[in-house]
Parts: C-alpha cells; structure tokens; sequence
C-alpha cells in the first residue's frame, strides 16, 4: 500500500544564475495523512485552464499540481481521495504496516523515554505532591485509556 505522494521533477532554469548542463531531478515527498484539505478543478470547457489539483496539508504547505489531461487529473484526485480519506479500518495507516529496517529494528523504541526520568528532570516528583503535580499509575495496563501513556502526571 502506498503512504506518500512523491512528485518528481527538474527545476526550471533561471537566468540569474549559470545552470550545469543536466538538472538532477528534485522530488517532494507528501505523506498522506499530513494532506488537510484537497480540491479538484476540472478545466472549464471552453477556456485554456489545466484541470488542478490542490493540496493543503496539516504543516501550512500548500501544492498544486496541473494536468494535461482531464482524466488523468481526475484518475490521480481519486486516487489521493482513497488514500487518505476512505480507509475503512485504522489497521491501514502507515503506522501499523511499517516494518522497520536494520538497524533500526535492533532498537527498542518503548525502552527509550521514560516517563519518571523526564519529570524529574522537569523538576516534578512523586514527593512533590503540594507543586499541584501527582504522578498515577491508574493506566498502567491500558485499560482507563488505551490511547494515553501508562504513566500519567
């Protein structure tokens, strides 16, 4: 399953400065569920427009890509639709399908933050009750809040 856009292309020379003889082709990678918003624009029948799509993401960018052909632009918004609006089960996101290479895979990623270390650092502590901190192990197995961490301040 697919789980960015790369779009890849070669810059257009520009006059203020001297270009090598080959571009190397540039590439912006999306993934698709940093995309907020998109809209299609067909082209209107009788002008010279391109049909467009239009991408805002979660990060304030914002891309458009224009097309020569209508059903090729209308191909790849359906496309981008499917990917990141029509999921059906959250089983699909790209978090519960990747599979980590070494040596990355080596490494347990669970083992590398821990929570109490991180408020002590930050100056709270389980003995500083009266600083209006607490720290609970009411979630320490998952089962008040499966998406919240097993310790809580």
């Amino acid at each position: 399953m697919a789980h960015h856009i790369i779009f890849s292309y070669v810059p257009l020379p520009t006059t203020d400065r001297p270009q090598p003889t080959k571009q190397r082709p540039r590439e912006l990678w999306i993934t698709y569920p940093m995309i907020a918003y998109g809209t299609y624009k067909p082209a209107p029948p009788a002008s010279r427009q391109a049909p467009s799509i239009r991408l805002r993401c979660r990060d304030f960018t914002f891309v458009n890509f224009l097309f020569l052909s209508e059903t090729k632009a209308r191909d790849v918004y359906d496309s981008i639709k499917s990917l990141t609006c029509k999921l059906g089960r959250v089983e699909k996101l790209y978090a519960f399908t990747y599979r980590p290479q070494p040596p990355e895979k080596d490494v347990n990623g669970w083992e590398l933050y821990d929570a109490k270390r991180e408020w002590r650092r930050l100056g709270i502590s389980e003995k500083d009750a009266d600083k209006a901190w607490r720290i609970s192990e009411i979630n320490a197995d998952y089962e008040v809040r499966i998406i919240a961490a097993s310790t809580i301040a």
